[in-house]
């Protein structure tokens, strides 16, 4: 899935190990993957007519799923070939996603995926005092947060 920069990526639902929903698209993938271009400014503005914009990319590897920001010098290229380019600002193993359909409560499935989260080296916890049951991990790029509802 590609989009722009304005368009978001709302909702998208694990359903089982390799199927997927994606809210905006409506439509079930066999892989988590898409991409948003950046808007463009700055110093990373086009100074020559239309150029490619740095995009966020989701994809999967073989250990799981990475968050990568891919600058548009390196979308220069062939296809489907951004794999391995860029700066991979979040990584997130298969078990992470699978702790939360796994069988028990939810608070069991939460503290699977927690328990997973404090053994990744990159992330750090932050407890949220306004929202108890809040799960909010963040590293030095990005934070990844969710709640009890």
């Amino acid at each position: 899935m590609r989009g722009h920069a304005w368009e978001r990526v709302d909702h998208v639902t694990w359903l089982e190990r390799e199927l997927f929903f994606v809210n905006t698209t409506n439509h079930y993938s066999s892989a988590l993957k898409f991409s948003i271009d950046l808007p463009s400014f700055g110093t990373r503005a086009p100074k020559q007519g239309i150029e490619l914009s740095d995009m966020l990319e989701l994809r999967g590897t073989m250990e799981g799923y990475e968050l990568v920001l891919i600058s548009r010098e390196q979308r220069y290229c062939w296809p489907d070939t951004t794999s391995g380019k860029g700066l991979v600002l979040l990584s997130l193993p298969y078990k992470f996603l699978g702790a939360f359909q796994g069988s028990g409560e939810a608070w069991q499935c939460r503290k699977k995926a927690t328990d997973i989260l404090d053994t990744l080296p990159h992330m750090k916890y932050r407890s949220n005092p306004d929202v108890p049951k809040a799960s909010d991990y963040y590293n030095e790029y990005v934070s990844l947060h969710w709640w009890e509802l």
